[in-house]
Formats: structure tokens, sequence, C-alpha cells
């Protein structure tokens, strides 16, 4: 009589638990990689949002340099006004992002926070080579090449000869270069510079 085989359990290589040990940690990886890619596109955009928001807020300080160029006299604006952020040359050497932004000192803060975590602080230089009177015979000073060019010239009326009155008068100007810097959240720093009339 033949002895019945043992049915005993064989002896396990555990092969299925080292793939799915392998399957599950690449999944991991596979995870984590998604996850930092999807993050690094939401800081890339969030980024730039806050520089948008910078440079949009550098016209409050365009803004509010062009108010203080306005009522000022040709005489004010023949020295440098340092402590205004004013300077009567045009400082080749000037670089912004080089240059000491020390407010009251060589800038003015037109505001410490515009409500969205930006600072902003302008300086102004007119366009002239050496500091004094628009006029003198050694000055250089950019400037419209033509009055008519910025609107001066005879009107068509009765006073003037046509339909509008007297003859439009423009006192000879030079240009001036406003420069606005603007730190914002996230370390954002954005630089605006306009020049004017």
């Amino acid at each position: 009589m033949q002895r019945p085989r043992s049915t005993a359990p064989r002896k396990q290589q555990g092969i299925v638990l080292i793939v799915a040990i392998i399957a599950i940690v690449a999944m991991a990886f596979a995870v984590t990689a998604m996850l930092r890619a999807t993050t690094g596109s939401m800081g890339i955009a969030g980024n730039l949002a806050f520089k948008k928001n910078a440079t949009s807020a550098g016209d409050m300080g365009v803004e509010q340099a062009r108010n203080w160029l306005v009522g000022q006299t040709s005489l004010a604006l023949s020295a440098d006004q340092a402590t205004v952020g004013y300077y009567s040359t045009w400082n080749t050497a000037f670089d912004p992002m080089t240059y000491n932004w020390s407010a009251g000192t060589n800038a003015v803060e037109a505001t410490s926070d515009d409500g969205s975590g930006n600072r902003v602080l302008y300086v102004i230089h007119r366009l002239c080579s050496i500091t004094g009177s628009f006029n003198l015979p050694a000055q250089t000073c950019v400037r419209p090449s033509s009055l008519n060019a910025v609107g001066a010239g005879t009107s068509l009326g009765s006073g003037g000869g046509g339909a509008g009155g007297p003859a439009i008068v423009v006192v000879p100007r030079p240009y001036f270069r406003i420069t606005t810097r603007v730190e914002g959240p996230r370390n954002t720093l954005s630089y605006v510079q306009v020049i004017m009339y």
C-alpha cells in the first residue's frame, strides 16, 4: 500500500512581495514628481502675478513724481534737491540696480505699502548735462526738437486768426527721467522708467 503524499505547504520564495514593494516605491516616486511639478508651476504663476503687480504699482511713483515736477519753477529745477529725490543732471553713471535707494536721502518714498505689500520709491533726473539754468551757454539738455511737436503755434481762432483764440505759448523745458523702484512681496523687485516733458 502506498503512503499518501504529504500536503505540507512548500516554502514560499516571496517574489510577489518584492514585486509589490518595487511597484509601490515606483508609484511613490511618480506621485512625488507630479506634486513637485504642480507646486513649481503654481509658484511660477504666483511669482509672475507678484511681478506684474509690482510693475503696476510703479505708476504710483511716476504719478507722484509728475505732480511734484508740475508744481516746481524752472529756477527750483536748476539745482539738485537730493532730499526730495531730484537731480538737475542726467547722471550718465546712474544705474537703478546699484543706486542707493535711501528714502529721504537719495529718493522719495511714494508709499511704504500700497495695500498689496509694495513699497514704492522714485528719483527724478533732469536730462541736462550740468547743474544750472536751462539756458546756460554750456548747457546741453535733451528737449523737444521742435516746439510745434509739443503743441506750440497759433490757433485758428478770432484772437490768433482762427477759431480757437490766442496763440498757445509753450515754455521750453527739458525732458525729465523718472525712475521708480517697487519692492514687493516674495522679494519682488521691479523698476519703471518714464521720460516726460
